[in-house]
């Protein structure tokens, strides 16, 4: 089964406000995707009474979906770098660098240190 829904392609148009609140609008197209019966049946159930608000659900979804890809490759990341050991020492070194910041910020008086 095919659906054919609008993406939103997001960008800065300077003085204008978009469609979406989180994001000005600099384009809109229309793609056509295969997707399974059971998700296009969802997305009906879930937009009847709003048809037209399809489009967005689809693109919060697909942006929703990203955000998380791209939290995982970041984890990733810091996984392997957490491996490395002058990562690790730089990283030991900036904490002792801004302990006392730290202890300054939970307001422990100067020459004490945290509970």
């Amino acid at each position: 089964m095919a659906i054919v829904f609008t993406i939103q392609e997001h960008g800065h148009e300077s003085g204008k406000k978009g469609a979406l609140r989180r994001a000005e609008v600099t384009a809109l197209r229309k793609v056509t995707y295969t997707l399974p019966g059971t998700i296009v049946g969802e997305l009906d159930a879930r937009t009847k009474d709003h048809p037209r608000s399809k489009s967005r659900v689809v693109a919060e979804a697909l942006a929703f979906s990203f955000a998380a890809q791209d939290r995982e490759a970041l984890a990733a990341v810091y996984e392997q770098a957490a491996q490395d050991p002058q990562f690790r020492a730089d990283n030991e070194t900036i904490l002792r660098d801004f302990e006392a910041l730290d202890l300054e910020a939970a307001g422990v008086p100067d020459g004490e240190s945290a509970p």
